[in-house]
């Protein structure tokens, strides 16, 4: 109403596209929501906070200084609030604010979302580590497990100059809370843990680094004056949730009322193994006409690059004259061959689990270890992996070890 009596009086100006924007964030503000990351879906679609969750963002006062440690399972929508906490900063551009986030692809995708505000640094925790360590004259390695209590002993020497963030958003809280980085907190971030304004999400079941330091979850507890909870799944279908709670026996609430699809094949189940038990999947699906499909193993980048065979996956293709063209998979490791311009290419993450914390995939492939698989002996990893899917997960199994 007031833009329409705005519009009316003869000595406005043209909004400009900045002045949209800031409004269009204003009003996603008033109804509790985010623009959708997934491109296919459009740009103008929004993912509308509903439930408990509203309730709670409905209730914060975030004139004071808020420090909200929100817990949840995977696809309960975590990541989901901490964006909408980003864009409520990103209208206060005198606030500066830092968003830390484990993985490295999920924190590409964030930073492409939150980019075009610039009171908003958007940085994976190793990367955090990195600049800092190596500014003030620290040696950095990416394996030295050492690297939080490093940076905290950097920055408390630095604490007088060091330009502090008025706000730190943290999601993958699980990998990443250890000593060092809730101790350099109070250095890095004005107020501190205690009296900061802080916003830490977590899923305890997916610490696949075996590294949540339960000791410090309970001082976050203390330090929390906004806990929030979150008990019901939005993203899966329910047969991945059923898979998973039978697997697991994880108290999983919730799930899409889309069925979805769960495909469980082990190799040589129905007669000899294949050597190219994977790839013959694969080329399966895309003649099916399956589309976003990421394979996800539990293995390095490199070590899954020795695992497959991208020169049967592009012949077989070629041969098989597919609409989608040669067939490759690609990872970290594993570029895409593109040298044979008279063929269009297909690519298909094949990854690490890890990797993909965090990020979501229509068609889902978990190439997994046979015996792993039976014996059960890496639930973390599973349930991380297993819940990345939107639609259809298909469970492949092997003698991998």
């Amino acid at each position: 109403a007031k833009l329409d009596k705005y519009f009316r009086k003869d000595y406005h100006k043209n909004l400009s596209t900045s002045d949209i924007a800031y409004i269009q964030r204003q009003l996603r503000q008033k109804f509790i929501s985010v623009p959708i990351l997934d491109p296919e879906k459009g740009k103008n679609e929004l993912l509308i906070i509903e439930g408990q969750a509203k309730q709670n963002l409905e209730n914060l006062d975030f004139s004071a200084n808020i420090r909200m440690l929100c817990r949840g399972g995977a696809g309960t929508g975590k990541t989901v609030i901490a964006r909408y906490v980003a864009e409520h900063f990103s209208l206060k551009p005198d606030k500066r604010v830092l968003w830390l986030s484990f993985n490295k692809m999920f924190t590409s995708e964030m930073k492409k979302s939150l980019r075009k505000f610039g009171n908003i640094e958007v940085r994976t925790r190793d990367s955090l580590f990195a600049t800092y360590l190596k500014r003030y004259g620290y040696d950095f390695n990416l394996n030295d497990k050492d690297n939080d209590l490093k940076f905290a002993e950097c920055v408390s020497e630095v604490e007088d100059t060091f330009h502090k963030w008025d706000v730190i958003i943290i999601d993958e809280g699980q990998d990443i809370i250890k000593d060092g980085l809730l101790l350099s907190l109070d250095v890095i971030l004005k107020g501190g843990l205690k009296n900061g304004n802080w916003f830490i999400f977590l899923d305890e079941e997916q610490d696949v680094f075996h590294q949540l330091d339960k000791k410090r979850l309970e001082e976050l507890r203390q330090y929390s004056n906004s806990p929030m909870l979150l008990k019901e799944n939005k993203r899966n279908p329910s047969k991945i949730i059923n898979e998973i709670k039978k697997y697991t026996k994880f108290n999983i609430k919730g799930s899409r009322t889309f069925e979805g699809g769960l495909e469980i094949t082990e190799n040589g189940i129905t007669g000899n193994k294949s050597d190219h038990f994977l790839e013959d999947f694969v080329l399966n699906m895309h003649k099916r006409g399956k589309t976003n499909i990421v394979v996800l193993m539990n293995g390095s980048d490199k070590s899954i690059s020795k695992i497959i065979d991208n020169d049967y996956l592009m012949n077989r293709s070629k041969k098989m004259q597919m609409q989608h063209g040669r067939i490759q998979f690609f990872n970290s490791a594993l570029a895409l061959d593109d040298s044979d311009l008279n063929f269009k290419i297909a690519g298909i993450p094949c990854l690490n689990l890890t990797r993909f914390k965090g990020l979501e995939a229509k068609n889902l492939v978990l190439y997994w270890d046979k015996d792993s698989y039976k014996n059960k002996t890496k639930i973390p990893e599973f349930y991380t992996a297993l819940t990345r899917s939107l639609e259809s997960a298909y469970i492949l199994l092997d003698d991998l070890l």
